[in-house]
């Protein structure tokens, strides 16, 4: 092949703009219809004597000083050592030489096959790529996969395994911890847990703008994006003047608010629809009593649908799991911070909105109060 690129090489396309070298020995080997590993290779070994770009002079005829004005990602004396990546400041290196050029291609955008798709603008560096987009956009040669425990199907093999993994504990690799029982699928939970639970492998996040540390990076990411607007990617709605950091917060708005891309969820008993599952859920089990998770008070009859109904009344009947909330000026109490308020109102008179009477100088602090008192002092006034 070497002896043939030296037969052949008539075709020899002056660069183009902003074109680098790479790009260029690219050109060079598609035009003369070999492979740009082999013309590099070739380029290569003619380099070891007279130099990379000296190479290029008398291989092209492009003058030395063209060639150096482009741009040379590649290193100095590259070819000395093939199990490492040409490129400059790429770090990449293997045991295999085989994986370099695949490497070139993949990460720099050199030496690239491209597989067109017939059907649409995409296209692919490798056949398997091309495949998967056929498969998967234009449902062209699809081989589904199938769970034989449930109605769950796939066209990745892969997410099948996951799926009886996640789904089913099938083929499940736990990953256990050695300081407590915890025990979890992957090996990034357990790493997880040990940090959040153990302190052990911890790296802080700390905010520069406050106190705040974080053990993610994607909770701090969070944190200067909510409270110092540091990063924040807007989501403005085009229908009104809502906006949201969240971009599933636009998608709900937008279908709530808007009825822009509502996927309805009917009740199959009743007329009822809603825009998402859970509400519909809801609603199969408030009002057809299906799918129902009873909540059932230990200590009486009670029993309700909503576990938040149960807390309360295991709170106000048999004052368990009680959160009291203090009076900060005398010894009231009260198991909600809403009957907390009314008491700093009317004996403290803290917060208090005072509806005031347009005919004298009295005032109230509810405004049923108010309406008596003006039928009672103003009701000749008022006729």
């Amino acid at each position: 092949m070497i002896n043939r690129i030296e037969k052949l090489l008539p075709f020899h396309p002056l660069p183009e703009s902003d074109e680098s070298i790479g790009q260029w020995i690219d050109r060079l080997a598609n035009s003369n219809k070999v492979k740009f590993k082999l013309m590099l290779e070739y380029i290569g070994s003619l380099s070891k004597h007279n130099g990379f770009i000296q190479t290029l002079n008398q291989l092209t005829g492009l003058s030395i000083k063209e060639i150096s004005q482009m741009k040379n990602e590649f290193k100095s004396k590259y070819w000395e050592e093939y199990k490492q990546c040409p490129i400059k400041n790429c770090k990449f290196q293997t045991k295999y030489r085989k994986i370099i050029f695949p490497h070139i291609a993949f990460k720099h955008n050199i030496g690239v096959k491209w597989y067109e798709c017939s059907l649409c603008d995409y296209k692919a560096k490798t056949k398997n790529y091309l495949k998967k987009h056929l498969s998967h956009t234009h449902n062209i040669g699809v081989k589904w996969h199938e769970c034989p425990y449930c109605d769950y199907k796939t066209k990745e093999k892969g997410y099948l395994n996951k799926h009886f993994t996640f789904k089913h504990d099938i083929k499940v690799k736990w990953y256990e911890c050695s300081l407590c029982d915890y025990k979890t699928k992957t090996k990034n939970s357990l790493k997880i847990h040990l940090s959040h639970t153990h302190n052990i492998g911890v790296k802080l996040h700390e905010c520069p703008h406050c106190d705040y540390n974080s053990k993610s990076s994607s909770t701090l990411k969070r944190h200067l994006a909510n409270k110092h607007n540091v990063g924040v990617n807007w989501y403005q709605c085009p229908h009104c003047d809502y906006k949201t950091k969240n971009r599933e917060n636009l998608i709900r708005h937008l279908a709530f608010k808007h009825d822009i891309g509502v996927k309805w969820h009917e009740c199959p008993y009743c007329n009822y629809k809603a825009k998402s599952k859970n509400i519909l859920k809801e609603h199969l089990a408030f009002k057809h009593d299906i799918g129902v998770k009873w909540h059932e008070c230990s200590h009486c009859d009670y029993k309700t649908k909503a576990k938040q109904n149960l807390n309360r009344h295991l709170a106000y009947k048999h004052d368990i799991g009680v959160k009291w909330y203090g009076c900060p000026h005398c010894d009231y109490k009260a198991k909600s911070g809403v009957n907390l308020i009314p008491h700093l109102a009317y004996k403290h008179d803290i917060g208090v909105k005072w509806h005031e009477c347009p005919y004298c100088e009295y005032k109230a602090k509810e405004k049923g109060c108010l309406k008596k008192h003006l039928a009672n002092k103003h009701i000749k006034m008022t006729k």
